[in-house]
């Protein structure tokens, strides 16, 4: 289940090879106050009012405050992130600074492609999972048995290949991506990596910022990728650098 976020974040390391050391893999409208419908219906009236919505409307509603705040979520994280889409994914109590709070947990869709997972930790900074990490997660909890804790579901975010082509296109390397594989994340130079290799049968290297981070997306050709000691794993000529 999704509760289960802090755990697989922190609990699931991936390496990147020898440029970069192993790390965890990360991991209705408000009251406007005053006045107008607020000061001159009842509580019980706003309820009914509430009430005699259809299920469209609740959930047109519901994914307006979740775009704004999993856009609020994504600006604390200074996340690169215009909010294209956003679900709330629910709460959970944790320990933040040795005190339990109430944390709120979103999935943000990007216009630019990418998509992440927050989370709200009070007053402290929150904390985020990209996609492509979360496909790594859910990956591996399936190849050992575990039903997945962590799945991105928003439609834009489901397809890691998807999110890796749209990233890869608009980094100026237009690729449809026939097969993808994580490879890790590096703390050093805030960047996490997938591999992906595209219908042609070139591979590339993904580079991607991790949350917050600042990092700009590149992509780099595998012999690009081997002179920094990083390999594309995918390439059909990938067997030719060391």
């Amino acid at each position: 289940m999704r509760a289960a976020l802090v755990r697989t974040i922190f609990g699931l390391s991936y390496v990147v090879g020898a440029a970069a050391s192993a790390q965890s893999v990360p991991p209705g409208a408000q009251d406007p106050g005053g006045g107008g419908l607020s000061g001159t219906l009842s509580h019980s009236d706003l309820e009914q009012i509430s009430g005699n919505r259809t299920d469209h409307e609740k959930s047109a509603l519901a994914r307006a405050k979740a775009r704004s705040q999993g856009g609020e979520l994504a600006a604390a994280l200074n996340l690169s992130c215009e909010v294209r889409d956003a679900e709330r994914v629910g709460t959970r109590r944790m320990a933040v600074s040795g005190k339990e709070i109430e944390s709120d947990v979103y999935e943000v869709a990007c216009r630019d492609g990418a998509g992440y997972i927050l989370m709200s930790q009070g007053s402290e900074k929150p904390v985020g999972i990209s996609c492509l990490a979360a496909e790594a997660a859910r990956a591996a909890d399936e190849a050992a048995g575990r039903k997945p804790d962590l799945v991105c579901g928003l439609p834009q975010n489901k397809d890691a290949k998807t999110i890796a082509a749209t990233l890869m296109s608009n980094a100026g390397t237009p690729c449809a991506v026939r097969d993808l594989q994580w490879v890790g994340k590096s703390a050093a130079i805030q960047s996490e990596f997938n591999a992906a290799l595209c219908g042609d049968g070139q591979g590339y290297l993904l580079q991607t910022p991790m949350p917050g981070s600042g990092t700009q997306t590149r992509v780099m050709t595998c012999v690009e990728a081997a002179r920094q000691g990083l390999r594309c794993r995918l390439s059909n000529s990938d067997a030719a650098h060391p």
